[in-house]
C-alpha cells in the first residue's frame, strides 16, 4: 500500500479546506428571487460581472426546478429519456456557473464583504451544520494524515494500557467498598 507522503497529505488537506471555504461563500448567497438590493451593492462596489453571474445562476436554478417539477407531475408521470438529458445539461450549466461565481468570489474581496453585508439570514441551520461537520473532518484527516504509523501505534498501545489502569482501579475500588 501507497503510503502519503507530507506534501500529498497538506495537498489533500488544502483540497478540504478549499471546498470549505467555497461552500461557506455560497451559503451567503441568497437562493430563489434576486434580491434588489444586493445586485445594486455589487454594481455600486464594481463588480458587475458578480451580479450578472447571480442573475443567471438564478435563472438556471429557477428553470430547472421548474423542469423537474414538470417532470414528476407529467400527466401519466412519464420521465422521459428527451427531458432527463435537458435537465442534465441545465444541471451541468448550473454546476458551471456556480463554480464560475466561486472563482469570482474568491477574486474579488469587495464582492464577499458585500455578501457578508446582506447578513447570515438566509443561511440555513442544517447547512451550517453541514459545514461544520466538514470542517471537523477537515480536522481530523489532518490529524490522521500527518500522524505517522508509529505514533499511531504508540498512541493505542498508551490507550489500550490506560484502559487497563482504570479497570483495574474501578476493580480495586469495587473489592475496598464490598469490605
Amino acid at each position: 500500500m501507497h503510503k502519503l507522503t507530507n506534501m500529498e497529505a497538506q495537498r489533500v488537506i488544502n483540497c478540504l479546506e478549499d471546498a470549505l471555504d467555497r461552500l461557506s461563500l455560497l451559503s451567503y448567497v441568497p437562493a430563489g428571487n434576486p434580491s434588489q438590493e444586493l445586485l445594486a451593492a455589487f454594481v455600486a462596489e464594481g463588480v458587475g460581472n458578480i451580479k450578472a453571474t447571480l442573475e443567471s445562476e438564478w435563472q438556471l436554478e429557477e428553470g430547472h426546478q421548474v423542469m423537474v417539477r414538470s417532470r414528476e407531475g407529467g400527466p401519466f408521470g412519464s420521465k422521459g429519456v428527451g427531458s432527463l438529458a435537458t435537465s442534465n445539461e441545465m444541471l451541468d450549466q448550473l454546476h458551471h456557473i456556480v463554480r464560475t461565481l466561486c472563482r469570482q468570489l474568491k477574486k474579488s474581496p469587495a464582492a464577499v464583504q458585500v455578501l457578508y453585508a446582506g447578513g447570515p439570514d438566509g443561511r440555513s441551520a442544517p447547512f451550517l451544520a453541514f459545514l461544520e461537520f466538514l470542517s471537523d473532518l477537515t480536522h481530523v484527516m489532518f490529524r490522521k494524515l500527518s500522524t505517522t504509523v508509529e505514533e499511531e501505534a504508540t498512541s493505542k498501545n498508551l490507550l489500550h494500557d490506560l484502559s487497563e489502569r482504570e479497570r483495574s482501579a474501578e476493580d480495586e475500588r469495587d473489592a475496598l467498598h464490598q469490605t
